[in-house]
């Protein structure tokens, strides 16, 4: 016991918080760049058994790191024994979680329809949540080191794999698979405002005061995300609700016509 308590508390060990635009946010962005760089200028033929095999990979260790994230966050040590004590509003089922949960589908699902709603959404949805906290890393940062790297690893490959599936199957990136893509988003928003409902009222009968709040559109718990906690304090939470989910729609949109104009444009200097 007293081993295990050791290297829990060695991989917990914590620093300075880091902070946007820092050193630790700037390296880990040239990480991403390099690794993006990489798979578009030496993969881009990557057979399609390998980019599953890839997928896989990716996902089996962001599944691990995860995992070891919400032991991290349950876990303590009081008096010389482990205490598990369940951080709720840690749960992974945000919508930066999805990958989690999409990406089996791209690894493992058969040429069709649902792949191509997976890779779709991993190319736009997915890559816009990944984009948008390397933007503004600050909400994922905490003191805890290793769970700072896991983090910007898990998002960092939103971004890179993202940009790569959509480089990979362009023929794939229209507005068809982008509505399947949507149907993906919709039916995961759909299952954590029936979590967010369920848990709360859990809660409530058990006398806890823990936060559940998947996809930040709970009814019960405001929304903390950037612009969108200005619009959940604006307006009513039905209008909210419908901005969130247009929100996302739009901006996934946004980046499949960036996409394909900067694919249109890598096409004519060929």
């Amino acid at each position: 016991m007293d081993l295990l308590i050791s290297i829990f508390e060695f991989i917990t060990v914590e620093g300075e918080r880091p902070d946007n635009y820092d050193p630790y946010h700037f390296m880990w962005v040239g990480i991403v760049l390099a690794i993006t760089v990489f798979l578009l200028c030496f993969c881009q033929n990557m057979s399609d058994k390998s980019v599953r095999n890839v997928t896989a990979g990716l996902w089996l260790s962001m599944a691990i790191l995860e995992l070891m994230k919400q032991v991290i966050f349950g876990l303590s040590v009081v008096d010389g024994a482990f205490v598990w004590d369940f951080e709720w509003y840690a749960f992974p089922f945000q919508f930066c979680a999805s990958p989690l949960y999409v990406l089996p589908i791209v690894a493992f699902a058969k040429d069709g329809k649902l792949r191509d709603a997976a890779i779709t959404f991993i190319a736009t949805f997915s890559l816009f949540a990944g984009i948008c906290v390397y933007i503004f890393p600050n909400d994922v940062f905490v003191h805890t080191t290793i769970i700072n790297a896991q983090a910007m690893y898990h998002h960092g490959v939103q971004i890179f794999w993202g940009i790569y599936l959509a480089v990979r199957y362009k023929e794939k990136m229209h507005f068809r698979n982008l509505l399947k893509g949507t149907l993906i988003f919709s039916t995961l928003a759909a299952i954590a405002m029936v979590m967010n409902i369920v848990m709360h009222n859990y809660f409530l009968a058990q006398g806890m005061d823990d936060t559940f709040n998947m996809f930040f559109i709970s009814p019960y718990y405001e929304c903390t995300l950037p612009v969108l906690s200005v619009v959940y304090h604006a307006v009513p939470y039905p209008v909210f609700l419908c901005v969130y989910i247009f929100g996302f729609m739009l901006c996934a949109g946004l980046i499949m016509l960036i996409v394909k104009g900067v694919l249109r444009l890598a096409m004519l200097k060929k």
